[in-house]
């Protein structure tokens, strides 16, 4: 996504007990992140 849109900000966020492997199936929200990160910066 960063060479689609290269003057975004992206942002880095911590999993807590997160791996490479189950990094989008733990308790965190991550899909709620995304999905606010997203609506602020996509046009």
């Amino acid at each position: 996504m960063r060479h689609c849109l290269p003057a975004l900000k992206m942002r880095w966020v911590e999993i807590p007990r997160a791996d490479h492997d189950n990094v989008l199936i733990t308790d965190f929200p991550i899909y709620a992140e995304m999905a606010e990160w997203t609506l602020h910066h996509v046009p």
